[in-house]
C-alpha cells in the first residue's frame, strides 16, 4: 500500500516529511477532504435557505421567517407517516455539521502535531534528514547530491553517537528509551492514527445516531436489493417541528412540516466520509502492524540492514559475519537508527537509503578500527 501511495508522493514538488504516505492519508488528505466538506456545509447554510416550513395561510412574511428560524435552531422530528409520534426520532445535528466536520479534521491532524512536538525532544530534527534525501532524489547536480547526502549522514551519525553515550545511574530507568525513543514514539503515533479512524465511526454514531458505523454496509445492501433512497432516517429531508408562538394573553402551538434541503448533500457527504474512514482505518491498522513487526523484531532489523549493506556493496570486509552486523544493528543503530532508515526509504528512493547506510557503516568501521588501534597502543605501553 505504501509503495502505491509513494507514486503519488513522488509527483509532488514538496520537500520531505517526517512521516510516510499512509500517515499523510490522515494528516493531509483527510484534513483537505473534511475541510472542503466543512466549507460546503458552511456556505450552503449561509447562502441558501437551510430549512423551509409549510406554514398556515394566516402567517405573514415575518412570521414565516421567525418560525423557520425557530425550527432550525431547535430539535425537529422525523416521522413515518404511519407513525404519528413525536418521540419517534429527533433530528438535532444539522445545525452543527460544520463544527462536526471541522472537529474531525482537527482529530486527523492531532497525531501529526503530537509527533512533531514530541519528536523534537529526541534532539533530532528528523525532517531535516528526509528533506536532504528527498532533495537528492530531485536534484540532478552531483555535487549538490553529495552535499545533501553528507549532511544527512553526519546528522544521523551525530544523533546515533549521542544516543550511544553512557547513561548516568540517575537516568537508568530511562535506558529503555535510549536509542529507541523515536521508534517507540512513532509506533504510538501509528496507534493514534488507527484509533482515530476507527473511533470517529463511533463518535459520528453518537452525533448522528441510528447505527452510523454500519451506514455504508446498509447502503450497499440497499443497492444490492434494489432499494432506492426515498427516505433516510439518518438524514431525513422532511421533518416536523413544534413551535409555540406567544400572542397577547395566549400561546399558539403549531406543529409544522419542514424541508431540510441540505440533508441531501449531507447524506452524500457522510456516505463518502464513512467509506473514507473505513479505508483509512484498514490502511492505518495494517501500516501500524507492519511497522511494529519490523521495529520490535531484532531479526527483521538485522535482515533489513544486511540487505541494504549488500546492495550498497559495503560488506566486503566482513561478508557473512552475522555477529558483526547484529552488533552494528543492536548496539549502534538500535531501533531509532533502523527506524530512521525506513523513514528515509519511505520519503526517498532505496538507492539513497543504501548510500546513506553505506556512509554510516563506513564511519562506524573507521571508529572501530581507530578504537582497536588505540587499545593496541595502550597494551604495548
Amino acid at each position: 500500500m505504501e509503495a502505491l501511495l509513494m507514486v503519488f508522493d513522488k509527483t509532488s514538488g514538496k520537500t520531505g516529511t517526517a512521516d510516510t504516505p499512509t500517515d499523510q492519508l490522515s494528516n493531509k488528505y483527510s484534513v483537505i477532504i473534511l475541510g472542503i466538506f466543512a466549507l460546503v456545509a458552511t456556505t450552503g447554510n449561509y447562502f441558501h435557505q437551510p430549512i423551509s416550513c409549510y406554514c398556515p395561510t394566516e402567517f405573514k412574511g415575518s412570521e414565516i421567517e421567525f418560525v423557520e428560524k425557530v425550527c432550525y435552531t431547535q430539535t425537529t422530528y422525523y416521522l413515518n407517516y404511519a407513525e404519528f409520534d413525536t418521540n419517534t426520532q429527533s433530528v438535532s445535528y444539522y445545525q452543527w455539521i460544520s463544527l462536526i466536520l471541522a472537529g474531525q479534521a482537527f482529530l486527523f491532524y492531532l497525531p501529526s502535531s503530537i509527533w512533531k512536538i514530541m519528536g523534537k525532544k529526541s534532539g533530532l530534527a528528523l525532517s531535516s534528514i528526509t528533506d536532504s534525501v528527498k532533495r537528492c532524489r530531485r536534484n540532478l547536480d552531483f555535487e549538490g547530491n553529495e552535499t545533501a547526502l553528507q549532511f544527512a549522514s553526519n546528522t544521523l551519525n551525530n544523533y546515533l553517537h549521542v544516543q550511544n553515550k553512557n547513561t548516568s545511574e540517575k537516568k537508568k530507568k530511562w535506558l529503555i528509551f535510549k536509542g529507541n525513543y523515536l521508534a517507540y514514539l512513532y509506533l504510538f503515533i501509528k496507534f493514534l492514527y488507527c484509533l482515530n479512524a476507527v473511533g470517529q465511526l463511533f463518535i459520528l454514531n453518537a452525533f448522528l445516531g441510528d447505527n452510523y458505523h454500519f451506514y455504508g454496509i446498509e447502503f450497499l445492501d440497499n443497492m444490492r436489493n434494489g432499494v432506492t433512497w426515498k427516505s433516510s432516517r439518518k438524514f431525513p429531508k422532511v421533518t416536523f417541528c413544534n413551535v409555540s408562538i406567544f400572542v397577547p394573553f395566549n400561546i399558539h402551538h403549531r406543529f409544522l412540516q419542514c424541508v431540510l434541503p441540505m440533508n441531501l448533500i449531507y447524506e452524500m457527504m457522510f456516505l463518502v466520509i464513512w467509506m473514507w474512514l473505513v479505508f483509512i482505518g484498514i490502511v492505518s491498522c495494517v501500516s501500524m502492524a507492519k511497522w511494529t513487526f519490523e521495529t520490535i523484531r531484532v531479526g527483521k532489523r538485522v535482515e533489513y540492514v544486511k540487505d541494504l549493506l549488500i546492495k550498497s556493496r559495503c560488506l566486503d570486509s566482513c561478508h557473512g559475519d552475522e555477529d558483526e552486523i547484529r552488533k552494528f544493528v543492536c548496539d549502534y543503530l538500535r531501533k531509532d537508527g533502523c527506524f530512521i532508515l525506513r523513514m528515509v526509504e519511505a520519503n526517498a528512493d532505496k538507492w539513497i537509503t543504501w548510500r546513506l547506510l553505506g556512509e554510516i557503516w563506513s564511519k562506524y568501521q573507521a571508529k572501530k578500527h581507530l578504537k582497536n588501534k588505540l587499545s593496541k597502543i595502550k597494551e604495548t605501553c
